[in-house]
């Protein structure tokens, strides 16, 4: 229970299920009431509310602002669980699209040297000659993420990268 206590204040973070088992064993061992235990019921709930708080933006809906996922960010980083699956969906929906900031449709263009994505009527390229991009819905933002979708999209992403830098070098 220390050692745990003392990880959530300056180790490795732990998942909320972890977090949550071993305040339920310290209260089965009548040590609810010490400090440590209280340090790992608090990070729960920190934990809880970050995720409440996410959940009132309308993200599962497509529904939550760029401005209003952003803002959760810095809260995200304080939280001494590992809540990190989660703060990668906030953060992948709350990256802004093109310089107009509409959501992704029609033709899109992906910029090479930092990966924002543009749309080809805003930087004034258009026409028969552009293969557009598979768009996203207009106005939604992605939803929660499995670990096997993590995956994929993390793998997609790296061949992007490889061809990216292939066709450069080319």
């Amino acid at each position: 229970l220390v050692a745990a206590a003392d990880a959530l204040r300056h180790g490795p973070k732990r998942k909320l299920k972890a977090v949550d088992a071993l305040a339920r064993e310290a209260a089965k061992l009548d040590l609810g009431e010490c400090d440590d235990a209280r340090a790992l019921r608090g990070a729960a709930r920190a934990a809880r509310a970050w995720f409440a708080k996410v959940k009132k933006t309308g993200i599962e809906r497509g529904e939550a602002s760029i401005a209003e996922l952003r803002a959760l960010l810095p809260e995200a980083a304080r939280i001494r669980v590992d809540i990190s699956g989660d703060v990668e969906v906030v953060e992948q929906a709350s990256k802004q699209v093109c310089l107009c900031a509409a959501p992704a449709e029609g033709a899109m263009l992906a910029c090479q040297i930092c990966a924002a994505t543009f749309h080809a009527r805003c930087v004034g390229r258009g026409g028969p000659d552009l293969e557009p991009t598979k768009a996203k819905p207009a106005g939604k933002r992605p939803g929660p993420m499995n670990a096997a979708q993590k995956k994929k999209a993390r793998l997609a992403e790296q061949d992007r990268q490889r061809a990216a830098a292939a066709a450069e070098a080319a």
